[in-house]
């Protein structure tokens, strides 16, 4: 108990720090809009403002909605309008924790009133029954006097290992009261799960067994179903690493052969060059001996030197034009083999693709729900998607309740904790094939072992992810992160969130 009050203690100590300091959280609008001078009917439009202009965050008043301002103004706007980044979850998830703490605190008022109503109706019935009911509240005050006693000594004890200790023993007294905060939620939660379980246990037991069969039901022709799909995304898979890897080694084989004809060609360039400078030497020779000859010999002579030196020229100027006749065909005959294997290589290419294309598009083009139904007591509809597997250790799900909408990452491996918590919160970022990065923070319960990430997804993050395949998914736990570039499903969000609608 002692440790419940410590827990809505330095909750509340630090909610009011957050919000005693003067909020300023700069961004961006995603898209063209109109900024709002309050939520209250008649609309006022106070102004226009355009996609990419800067802007501050000042609040977060619930349901979607910012305050923020912009140049002169100040008003309200949808988060669909704006970029979201950290500090705009922080302000989100400090929103809800101020929302969280009032609704505890209503719901102990409720049951002390109660408990007061119980006691006054005891006393009335019997006299020492009042005596002993003051007693006990007289009692109950004093443990709780004691419990607060106890929460500030924990809270001074805090602070004075704050100012002694390493940062890392503050934090794993931290660590601690979260832990045991946690502990106290989840009873709470038990407890209000029990009276709810206790009132209609009677009316729902026929309607829980009928579901239960049907649940039974659908899961084993769900295991069925995914069974087939994960065997059919194998095999096309498998089939697709095949066709990449004989394009790859025919684009290999390719360029080796036109580096090959290029470097043929700049050697007989080289070559038929080195022929008729020697020839253009020969010549010069000659001619020199011709007029050596001339001064030296008849008229005759030189005439004949002359008639020598020609057919030379001539000799040299046809061993070069050989030269590159045969250098132009040898460099059609390789540009031609070439053209040939790269168009072997296309039809290869297109065979196997219209041979995987039949169950990739009924992969890419079908909605696989786990969960579409409308929930009776809060009268929202609440949609999920079957897992689809993104490689060999990453499935993605999409999951709706109401306009809330979500993304589920599942990685079969230990990354420590999935954690909300704002000391070391857990996030996931996809990197696009267009280079643009969308950032989800963790917003459910802490998770720990197999990686399991459930992250809320804005407008404006879903208009980014429609538009482009994946390059890349980092997925940062709270003791480890990994990186992975190998995507076998490039087209998850642009195929699977239109299911969401």
């Amino acid at each position: 108990m002692g440790k419940y009050f410590y827990f809505l203690f330095v909750t509340t100590i630090i909610s009011s720090h957050l919000y005693s300091q003067e909020i300023s959280i700069p961004t961006e609008f995603s898209q063209d809009g109109k900024l709002y001078k309050s939520l209250e009917e008649p609309v006022q439009v106070l102004t226009q403002f355009q996609s990419d202009e800067p802007c501050l965050v000042i609040d977060y008043l619930g349901k979607e909605k910012y305050k923020i301002k912009y140049k002169d103004w100040q008003g309200i706007v949808d988060s669909q309008y704006l970029v979201i980044n950290e500090d705009m979850m922080d302000l989100f998830y400090a929103f809800q924790e101020r929302e969280r703490i009032e609704a505890i605190k209503a719901e102990e008022a409720r049951k002390r009133k109660i408990q007061e109503i119980i006691r006054k109706a005891e006393e009335e019935k019997n006299p020492q029954h009042r005596e002993d009911s003051i007693a006990k509240v007289l009692e109950t005050k004093r443990q709780e006097q004691v419990a607060q006693e106890l929460a500030r000594k924990e809270q001074e004890a805090l602070n004075q290992q704050r100012r002694e200790d390493s940062i890392e023993k503050v934090l794993e007294a931290k660590k601690q009261a979260e832990a045991a905060a946690e502990l106290a939620r989840k009873q709470a939660e038990k407890l209000r799960q029990q009276r709810l379980e206790d009132s209609i246990a009677k009316v729902l037991e026929t309607k829980r067994q009928e579901l239960a069969a049907q649940e039974l039901a659908r899961k084993q022709q769900e295991a069925l179903n995914q069974q087939r799909r994960e065997d059919s995304i194998e095999k096309v898979l498998e089939a697709k690493k095949q066709a990449e890897a004989a394009a790859e080694l025919a684009r290999k084989q390719a360029e080796k052969l036109r580096q090959e004809r290029l470097e043929d060609s700049i050697a007989k360039v080289l070559e038929t060059k080195r022929q008729e400078l020697a020839a253009q030497e020969l010549a010069r020779k000659q001619q020199e001996a011709l007029n050596q000859q001339r001064r030296e010999d008849s008229i005759e002579k030189v005439l004949e030197a002359k008639k020598q030196a020609e057919a030379a020229a001539e000799l040299a100027r046809k061993q070069a034009e050989k030269l590159r006749q045969q250098r132009l065909e040898d460099s059609i005959t390789k540009v031609l083999e070439t053209k040939r294997q790269e168009l072997a290589a296309q039809e290869l290419e297109s065979k196997q693709q219209k041979d995987l294309n039949p169950e990739t598009k009924e992969l890419r083009n079908t909605c696989h729900y786990v969960m579409n139904e409308i929930d009776i007591f809060d009268n929202v509809r609440i949609i999920r998607t079957e897992p689809y597997k993104i490689n060999t250790s990453l499935t993605a799900e999409l999951y709706k309740r109401g306009n809330s909408k979500q993304v589920f990452f599942n990685l079969s491996q230990d990354l420590g904790c999935a954690s909300y918590l704002p000391s070391n919160r857990s996030y996931v970022k996809v990197t696009l094939e267009n280079n643009q990065v969308v950032t989800f923070f963790h917003s459910w319960n802490i998770d720990c072992g197999n990686f399991r990430f459930k992250g809320v997804m804005s407008n404006s993050q879903i208009n980014i992810l429609q538009k482009s395949p994946i390059k890349s998914i980092s997925l940062n736990g709270t003791k480890h992160s990994v990186y992975i570039e190998q995507i076998d499903y490039k087209e998850f969000f642009m195929d699977k969130l239109k299911c969401l609608d």
